[in-house]
């Protein structure tokens, strides 16, 4: 069947091709794009002559008003594809496109340079008058671009940018952003959806998500059953998260909303789908089952990774540095890592800044960066830090908010900080206090500084039962100073 299916295939493509190559020697000028544009996905052109060729076919395309034309030739003189690389070429090109061939996307184009600096010197208000004129004419991108710059010192007219882009053009991201920007008037916004919901897949889906998100699960179930009766993934996505949160839900269904969700293309689906599965395969005992499971765990995960979602990078890094469901590679696992890194993921940051060496350039912002940003064991490296660079007093900052944020590693620090007086004012019995936090968590080392308190009486009276308790504790923990102490 398959031999059939590529027989016919041929055919028919080549008689596409042909049918093209005829237009073309007629002189039609769409035809001149299209056989350029149809080649060129194919492959990119094998020699000079082929090159010089498919020029020739676009600029007569361009030359008889067909903008697309112009924005590809726009294109090669700004990377350099087939042609010297002409910043000046390429502004010509976009300005044919837009003014001769009213393509809007002439306009957008030369608005992405200036105000970027794209291969020109940036020149944002130049940049912001082609935008301007892209939006004038309605281009969707252009919209939601000058609407996204908008924001800050005109919500009102984002707004309505925004609306009317996903009105006209279905611009999904447009109605993304006005559910999610806190700039702009949410009363308004939810207005808007109600108006339109029950009506519009995407729109019933982000509704149906406020209302989950407001435990107001009667709202939102029959929203998002409209949308995931259409087969739009955020629709099944936000099904499946009723079912796992309301009262009396389904997991089972959920499961299978959340899986056809992730099979539509929903990101964060992919990774909540393949966290499932790898977790479904911790608690197997049959190997090849297991195996089965990792292999459709990864999929999925690498799915989200490859399309940016940061946790989803964090955890595919994981996964090749311990070697699961994959030959173990410490170099791909940590590129993975570090992208997560890049996107702010605290714990890829963390995990990046312990597997530079001390001396590296980014190992001491990275920590710093997760600390800042809440990670409890980046405050303690910090804190260290601070410690062996004459910084007591800031290292007791970062104990502190370790500290605050539950880490019981943060309370044997601190008490040892106060035991020696480093940063702040010797008390030995706040010490104590803090050693007996952090040994109710089992910190070894927060065993041995009890035995050493209740053997030598410093905050607290010396007292032979208490010191050998926490000796034999710590001595169990495999503490290597309390192995050597003989009692």
């Amino acid at each position: 069947m398959a031999e059939q299916g590529n027989t016919t295939a041929e055919p028919s493509l080549a008689a596409f091709e042909q049918a093209l190559r005829t237009r073309v020697q007629q002189g039609d000028a769409l035809a001149c794009y299209q056989i350029v544009e149809h080649f060129e996905r194919k492959a990119f052109a094998p020699n000079q002559l082929e090159a010089q060729n498919r020029i020739n076919l676009l600029q007569e395309a361009s030359n008889k008003g067909i903008g697309a034309a112009s924005l590809l030739l726009g294109q090669w003189y700004l990377t350099g594809h087939y042609v010297p690389k002409n910043p000046a070429q390429a502004i010509l090109f976009f300005e044919h496109a837009a003014n001769v061939c009213k393509e809007s996307y002439g306009f957008y184009r030369l608005a992405e340079m200036f105000q970027m600096g794209v291969e020109v010197k940036a020149q944002p208000e130049k940049g912001l008058d082609y935008l301007k004129k892209a939006v004038a004419m309605y281009n969707p991108d252009a919209m939601f671009t000058y609407a996204n710059q908008l924001l800050k010192h005109d919500a009102d007219k984002a707004l309505q940018l925004l609306k009317e882009n996903y009105k006209r053009h279905q611009h999904s991201q447009s109605l993304v952003l006005m559910n999610d920007a806190q700039q702009l008037n949410q009363d308004k916004v939810l207005q808007f959806l109600i108006a339109h919901a029950g009506q519009d897949a995407l729109i019933s889906a982000l509704l149906a998500a406020r209302y989950v998100q407001q435990q107001q699960f009667e709202q939102a179930l029959p929203l998002a059953d409209f949308a995931a009766k259409q087969h739009h993934p955020v629709g099944c996505y936000v099904r499946a998260l009723l079912e796992f949160e309301r009262e009396g839900g389904d997991a089972e269904v959920g499961h299978q909303f959340m899986l056809q969700a992730a099979q539509s293309g929903h990101i964060e689906a992919a990774y909540r789908v393949g966290l499932t599965l790898l977790t479904q395969a911790q608690q197997q005992t049959d190997q090849a089952i297991e195996a089965n499971l990792l292999q459709h765990a990864l999929q999925f995960v690498a799915q989200a990774a490859q399309a940016g979602f940061a946790p989803a990078q964090f955890t595919l890094g994981q996964c090749w540095l311990q070697g699961v469901g994959v030959e173990q590679n410490q170099q791909e696992g940590m590129a993975w890592i570090e992208r997560a890194a890049q996107q702010g993921h605290i714990d890829a940051m963390f995990t990046l800044a312990l597997n530079l060496p001390m001396e590296h350039a980014q190992h001491v912002p990275l920590l710093q960066a997760a600390a800042q940003a809440g990670h409890h064991k980046a405050m303690i490296c910090m804190g260290i830090y601070c410690q062996n660079h004459a910084q007591p007093e800031r290292a007791i900052e970062w104990f502190e908010h370790a500290k605050a944020r539950g880490d019981m590693r943060a309370h044997y620090m601190l008490g040892m900080a106060y035991l020696e007086g480093t940063g702040v004012a010797a008390d030995s019995k706040q010490a104590v206090e803090l050693f007996n936090a952090a040994g109710e968590a089992g910190d070894m080392d927060a065993y041995f500084a009890l035995y050493q308190a209740y053997r030598d009486g410093k905050g607290v009276r010396k007292n032979k039962k208490s010191q050998a308790k926490y000796l034999k504790l710590a001595q169990d923990g495999k503490h290597p100073e309390a192995l050597k102490v003989a009692e």
